[in-house]
């Protein structure tokens, strides 16, 4: 099977029993996602989602030791030990398309990364990732997208943390900078109001 698909040129050698996808170049950064983004491409509907994602992203100091994928509901129990397996009730909001590895893969955009990483990690991960999200450079932040997001999912703890960011009651949690904070203080007054 192999050689027949290195003759095709879908396959390149890297090195002896080494093969990866034609077009891949493994000295590069997105190399380290190339198992990620080929176990993610196995699956039909599968969608790279919460540390694996998070990780993507770079707003966790986590390590992924396996592959946390989202999937449908409907979608039958996955048997590689290797595979996390979650299954949100809405897989439509906030998932994107990218191309991991020379792979086109489905995956939780930051926004919707951190606000599953509140619903379905422990405290001290997720707030992690959202203080680290928060520390980027603001053009990276959209403090829009992840209110409405945690809005829509019903993330109450991601919702009170941004609350009381965004009202300077929480010394422990992250400082917003000048356009984040005045998005943010935008965001929550609109959820005060659906409160």
């Amino acid at each position: 099977m192999l050689t027949h698909l290195f003759k095709k040129g879908e396959i390149q050698r890297i090195s002896r029993g080494l093969y990866a996808l034609a077009g891949v170049d493994p000295s590069g950064e997105d190399w380290k996602y190339y198992d990620l983004a080929v176990t993610a491409s196995s699956y039909k509907d599968a969608v790279i989602c919460l540390i694996s994602a998070l990780s993507y992203w770079e707003v966790t100091e986590e390590f992924a030791r396996s592959f946390w994928l989202a999937f449908p509901n409907n979608h039958p129990p996955i048997k590689n030990s290797m595979v996390r397996m979650i299954r949100p009730r809405n897989l439509e909001l906030g998932i994107i398309k990218i191309q991991l590895s020379g792979v086109v893969v489905k995956i939780t955009d930051p926004e919707r990364s951190i606000v599953d990483a509140f619903k379905y990690l422990d405290e001290e991960s997720s707030v992690t990732s959202l203080r680290m999200y928060l520390n980027q450079e603001e053009s990276k932040i959209n403090i829009v997208k992840l209110v409405n997001y945690a809005v829509t999912l019903k993330e109450v703890k991601l919702l009170k943390i941004l609350k009381d960011i965004a009202s300077a009651q929480a010394k422990s949690y992250p400082s917003l900078k000048g356009k984040a904070f005045k998005d943010t203080i935008k965001e929550i007054s609109k959820i005060r109001e659906h409160a």
